[in-house]
């Protein structure tokens, strides 16, 4: 009966939204490429964080936060942003 149902907690929670915003500001908001690079940087470091971390269940939410912070600090526009330097 459950098997077709979408609870919204799960499809658009906490969570979802977090890791949606991090992939964009990681790869560089305004881009095309910028959230596919985030988010192809943030899932592989998540399967790495499961691989070692896995029974500590809450902690990949933690590094997305600690990646959001420190990509804000010293990567404003993203690495986008750092490839677009290079270049120049």
């Amino acid at each position: 009966q459950y098997m077709f149902y979408i609870d919204p907690d799960i499809m658009f929670g906490t969570s979802v939204t977090i890791e949606m915003i991090v992939r964009t500001m990681l790869g560089g908001a305004g881009t095309v490429l910028g959230p596919l690079i985030g988010s192809a940087v943030l899932e592989s470091a998540s399967e790495v964080m499961r691989s070692f971390l896995g029974e500590y269940k809450g902690l990949h939410i933690m590094f997305y936060a600690t990646i959001l912070i420190l990509v804000m600090i010293f990567f404003p526009y993203g690495l986008m942003g750092l490839v677009r330097r290079r270049q120049r």
